[in-house]
């Protein structure tokens, strides 16, 4: 009864009148469905090789990423409530490089200018409300390292 709802020229009511299925006739919406899910089967496997590359390109590109020479440190206290030190090194003849403070929403609150070499930046709480943070050090835009910190005052 059910098929007969969706295809009535599946479905034979015989003289018991109990409904039978006519198969040879199934043939043909089953070919169809089969054809249907290949077609979708097709695409996700071309959007999923697709996907595998750019994961891969990413991977490549994230370990491309030589970090060597590169040092920024835990800032100490962690958490502050006063002020905080986060020391850094960057490897001679690097231009562009940076350490920026966020909030947890990814807004900036604050940047600093590095200079090659070693060297430290202190932050003062009262630039910023309690709360946990991150700052990364970045050269010409693209994240290097990054660390999380925390301002408590009591």
């Amino acid at each position: 009864q059910e098929v007969a709802e969706v295809i009535p020229e599946l479905a034979v009511l015989n003289s018991d009148g109990y409904y039978a299925l006519n198969y040879t006739m199934l043939i043909p919406v089953l070919t169809e469905a089969i054809k249907a899910q290949d077609a979708t089967i097709t695409t996700l496997q071309t959007e999923l090789a697709e996907l595998r590359r750019e994961v891969s390109d990413l991977k490549a590109d994230r370990a491309s990423q030589n970090t060597e020479g590169f040092r920024l440190e835990q800032n100490a206290p962690n958490p502050f409530s006063n002020n905080t030190v986060i020391g850094y090194a960057v490897p001679a003849g690097t231009v562009g490089a940076a350490l920026s403070v966020y909030d947890l929403t990814g807004r900036t609150l604050r940047s600093f200018n590095l200079n090659d070499g070693e060297g430290a930046v202190t932050i003062n709480a009262g630039d910023l409300p309690d709360g946990l943070y991150i700052y990364d050090l970045q050269v010409n835009g693209r994240q290097v390292l990054e660390r999380k910190m925390s301002v408590a005052r009591k």
